[in-house]
């Protein structure tokens, strides 16, 4: 992703969106790489870590 799309994100959208965005991208390039079920990304939005 480019740093001006990333920026984007960033300006008009929410942690919360951005992080969601980000999940839906990396499981499209785990998909066509082949590894989406070794790479743990959940479907939709990722439970927020806390510590």
């Amino acid at each position: 992703m480019s740093a001006r799309l990333i920026g984007h994100m960033e300006a008009h959208a929410g942690t919360d969106s951005t992080i969601t965005i980000l999940n839906s991208v990396s499981r499209a390039v785990a998909d066509g790489l082949g590894c989406l079920e070794e790479s743990g990304l959940v479907e939709g939005r990722p439970e927020r870590l806390t510590g």
